[in-house]
């Protein structure tokens, strides 16, 4: 909290119109609290700190379905950020410690903003517990959404049946230029690694 409330005031007192572009706040613990304040500031309705931010690195940070919730609702109005990582790589995903933990209530929230979303380009939800049903729900999202170009959702938890809803993501979307689904129960024996 108290790290987003310095980084705030920072970037309100930008020097000669120099504004922040990227933010990397990846494993500092921030959880939810200070999620919060840093979706505060993205939204650009009502704050014009980070207007100019293009990329924001959330990865190991505790943020858990609200945090991701309070990114989501942020993103809604936020015309100007490209890249958010929300991942839980490295030795993280074996380890609670620094875990994002998001599951379905973060990515039901997160998918109602890729629906009028139109700036975001990469999103990585990497080693999150997303599951079958998260991934219905992303894809519904997706299928409407023309600005994403690359999704990482590697060790997602999403099985064979979650990763097939993508075929109609694949059909229906344009945009989509990159999509990592390893770890997800699709091995090169089934028939829809080859579709």
């Amino acid at each position: 909290k108290k790290f987003c409330e310095i980084a705030a005031l920072k970037s309100c007192n930008s020097v000669q119109g120099h504004k922040l572009k990227m933010l990397n706040l990846s494993s500092n613990s921030i959880r939810h609290h200070g999620i919060m304040y840093l979706a505060k500031l993205l939204n650009c309705v009502s704050s014009r700190a980070l207007d100019e931010l293009t990329a924001l690195n959330l990865s190991k940070n505790k943020i858990g379905n609200i945090g991701c919730s309070y990114i989501a609702s942020a993103l809604k109005y936020n015309t100007q950020l490209q890249l958010l990582d929300v991942s839980n790589q490295e030795n993280t995903f074996q380890s609670k410690q620094g875990v994002n933990e998001i599951s379905l209530e973060g990515i039901i929230a997160l998918s109602s903003s890729l629906k009028v979303n139109k700036s975001l380009k990469y999103l990585d939800l990497s080693c999150n517990r997303i599951q079958l049903e998260g991934c219905e729900w992303l894809c519904k999202s997706l299928c409407s959404n023309s600005a994403l170009k690359t999704l990482k959702m590697f060790y997602c938890h999403c099985s064979l049946d979650g990763v097939a809803q993508f075929v109609s993501v694949l059909r229906e979307n344009n945009s989509l230029e990159y999509i990592d689904l390893r770890g997800n129960g699709v091995s090169k024996r089934d028939e829809l690694f080859s579709e």
